[in-house]
């Protein structure tokens, strides 16, 4: 099933009998005892002229858009663990993704849970942490021009609800895409970091971005993830 996520689908009282929440609930019904895998991020687009940032993945190695999972607060956790709660069957917990909002939910509380995500309380809007540790603190952007950033909202991606046959559970991903509405000295700063090379970071064309990377009769396997062509999308 594809999720529609957006203020005009919301599971609440005043939708009650909006076509998208008797999918939804449909959904639910013929999915009791099965789980969901959620992933949801803010991601950053970054770009000087058609270039774009990308940064090299933390757990994947990949290059991907600046930005990261979002956190839920522990207010949140209530509602969370009424949605049947549970820790990431992919990855470890650890200092780095503790609350990340790579989460399991309960297949039938579905709408609960995207109620509880849409009506966004309890949990991080901005790519802002993100981005602060992936640019600044990396040293690739200096706190002196990026002692805060100006992030446009673009649009939210989200797939569909995919069973995935090693998980055992259903996978869904989302990503609330932002744009960094870059000063002139910011801007300034990004093009000064197109005349070096890294391996933590690389820029990337629109063309590359769609191939993933891939070279033909140079380099087969992709080397820029699969979230970089959301980018392209908002």
């Amino acid at each position: 099933m594809q999720l529609t996520l957006d203020n005009r689908t919301k599971c609440g009282c005043s939708t009650a009998f909006s076509r998208e929440y008797w999918r939804r609930h449909g959904w639910e019904l013929a999915n009791r005892g099965r789980r969901i895998r959620f992933s949801i991020s803010a991601l950053v687009r970054v770009r000087v002229d058609d270039q774009f940032l990308l940064v090299r993945g933390y757990r994947i190695e990949r290059f991907q858009p600046v930005g990261g999972v979002l956190k839920y607060y522990p207010t949140a956790l209530p509602e969370l663990m009424a949605c049947g709660l549970e820790p990431d069957v992919l990855y470890e917990r650890d200092e780095v993704n503790e609350n990340d909002l790579r989460i399991v939910v309960r297949a039938d509380r579905l709408c609960r849970f995207l109620k509880w995500y849409e009506s966004g309380k309890g949990r991080e809007h901005s790519p802002w942490r993100e981005f602060y540790r992936e640019l600044i603190v990396a040293g690739h952007i200096s706190h002196t021009s990026t002692p805060f950033a100006d992030f446009q909202y673009l649009s939210r991606h989200s797939s569909s609800l995919d069973w995935n046959e090693d998980l055992c559970v259903f996978e869904c991903f989302v990503a609330e895409m932002y744009e960094w509405m870059t000063t002139p000295a910011q801007e300034e700063e990004l093009r000064h970091l197109m005349t070096k090379s890294s391996d933590d970071y690389r820029w990337a064309t629109l063309q590359e971005i769609e191939a993933y990377g891939i070279i033909p009769k140079q380099q087969a396997a992709a080397s820029i993830s699969n979230s970089a062509v959301w980018l392209l999308e908002s």
